[in-house]
């Protein structure tokens, strides 16, 4: 009798329990402050990738008021924009813009958010582009309202720089080679930057040191680096955002003329910063 009853118990505790049941539950309380996003992913069956900044408010509406997006047949400027959002009790999250359709799931009670975007692309050089993608979104400050300032300064350390995407050897259509990089990067705070690291492309490593690194931020925690590799290189541009007072840092590359003898863009990829001097 008594193990009968024990294992009637045990039964209704696991209906009750909603995690070991298949069930989330989710609030519109949990999805609230600024966050910020990598997107990777392909279009018109190259690479894609982007930083952006998502500020939700507790009434189901969205302001990006920044994003940088990088594909291989052109770059989109920095790009705002407005929509609204959706959540279910089981986590399932929407986000409709004018222009994008995003949809995914809400973790880690609401720290994170992981979404799949797609949407016709449209730009003067690729009229209507396929797009699949993943925003992978990380909460920054708890309320939308809440106002973190940066500057250059802060950047004042050593960081490890970790990045991966794809590099063309020639302009599109030829096909891009996968692309790794590791280094060290010293940032002295005052706007100027060196260093360096091993690039891997396509199974081949080169050891790169970087040459007239200049970087800037904004208060809201935006920011560009340029940089070139020394006499004869041509020079490479990020866009970038600030995380964690300073501690790491996400980058974009945004041009990259390496391998084409004309201004299409032919490097693509994401990177972090993370500050390993203390």
């Amino acid at each position: 009798m008594t193990s009968r009853l024990q294992m009637t118990f045990l039964g209704l505790s696991l209906l009750a329990c909603p995690l070991l049941n298949g069930q989330n539950n989710c609030g519109v309380q949990q999805i609230q402050g600024t966050y910020v996003a990598t997107i990777s992913g392909f279009a018109n069956y190259y690479p894609y990738s982007g930083l952006s900044v998502w500020q939700f408010g507790t009434d189901g509406t969205v302001n990006v008021p920044w994003e940088a997006v990088m594909f291989a047949t052109g770059r989109l400027p920095v790009n705002s924009y407005t929509g609204t959002w959706t959540l279910a009790e089981n986590c399932q999250f929407t986000v409709n813009t004018p222009t994008l359709t995003l949809k995914g799931m809400v973790v880690k009670n609401g720290q994170e958010i992981h979404m799949t975007r797609s949407s016709p692309l449209t730009t003067a050089s690729t009229p209507a582009a396929t797009l699949a993608a993943i925003d992978r979104l990380t909460r920054v400050t708890p309320d939308k309202d809440v106002v973190v300032k940066c500057s250059v300064a802060q950047l004042n350390g050593t960081y490890a720089k970790s990045c991966t995407g794809w590099m063309g050897v020639a302009a599109p259509p030829a096909p891009m080679q996968p692309l790794t990089f590791l280094g060290a990067i010293s940032l002295p705070g005052d706007g100027s930057f060196s260093g360096g690291g091993s690039l891997v492309v396509g199974g081949k490593s080169y050891e790169l040191q970087y040459q007239t690194g200049t970087i800037n931020v904004s208060e809201d925690c935006t920011g560009a680096a340029r940089y070139s590799l020394g006499t004869g290189s041509p020079t490479f541009n990020e866009v970038l955002h600030v995380l964690e007072q300073g501690k790491r840092i996400l980058a974009v590359s945004v041009s990259s003329p390496l391998y084409t003898p004309t201004t299409t863009p032919l490097q693509i990829d994401l990177c972090e910063l993370n500050r390993i001097d203390r």
